[in-house]
């Protein structure tokens, strides 16, 4: 085996151990604990519910919320991840879309809506808000249910809301969260180091195999 392509082999063996299968990990989970009422959202309502990652990279890949609509809601709610760069830890900016949900698809009891198969990143060691907006609500709202408990996974966390667009947060006690699940991968997310590992290993290879096909 010529020299070179022993170089971009070992370079390829360093970076995958790197691209190691995923774990699943749930970052925040109160979905069990007991219904204490509805948080209610119309157009320009924001809630907003903090969760955050550990030391370690992830995936985003599922999001499931307990939800329910007032008879006669239309319109659609908007699933959001924002980072927390707002004032004095506010929600700040929108980091992704997890989903669109049209209310008439929700029932008018509260019912545990699962939004599976996402590839959002989350950096390690950070905090997040996972945010509901209204989105042309007419006819009644769309209700987040709520809980007493602080029991389960993630739990005290922030919770605020807003009721201009984002324009400015109000917050509220922390004892009184929204409900949801949120899951990762973890160990999902390549290290740039082993992005460039990769990077370079898969394009030693292929100069070495296009000088072959030169001679």
């Amino acid at each position: 085996m010529h020299r070179s392509t022993r170089l971009c082999l070992l370079l390829l063996a360093l970076a995958l151990p790197g691209l190691t299968p995923a774990a699943i990990i749930t970052l925040s989970d109160n979905v069990s604990q007991a219904f204490a009422g509805f948080r209610p959202i119309a157009s320009l309502d924001l809630k907003a519910q903090a969760f955050s990652t550990t030391d370690s990279a992830f995936r985003l890949t599922d999001v499931a919320l307990p939800l329910a609509r007032d008879i006669g809601t239309g319109g659609n709610l908007l699933v959001s991840i924002f980072n927390n760069s707002g004032t004095g830890g506010t929600p700040g900016a929108k980091m992704a879309d997890v989903a669109t949900v049209l209310a008439s698809s929700l029932g008018t009891s509260s019912a545990l809506y699962d939004i599976p198969n996402l590839s959002i990143t989350l950096m390690p060691s950070t905090s997040y808000f996972l945010v509901l907006s209204g989105v042309g609500l007419t006819g009644g709202f769309v209700n987040w249910s709520a809980t007493s408990s602080t029991s389960g996974t993630g739990f005290p966390s922030a919770r605020y809301s807003s009721a201009d667009g984002g324009a400015s947060w109000s917050g509220y006690n922390m004892f009184t969260p929204n409900q949801m699940r949120i899951q990762a991968d973890a160990g999902a997310v390549p290290e740039p180091a082993t992005l460039a590992l990769l990077a370079i290993g898969l394009a030693g290879l292929g100069a070495r195999r296009a000088a072959r096909r030169q001679r």
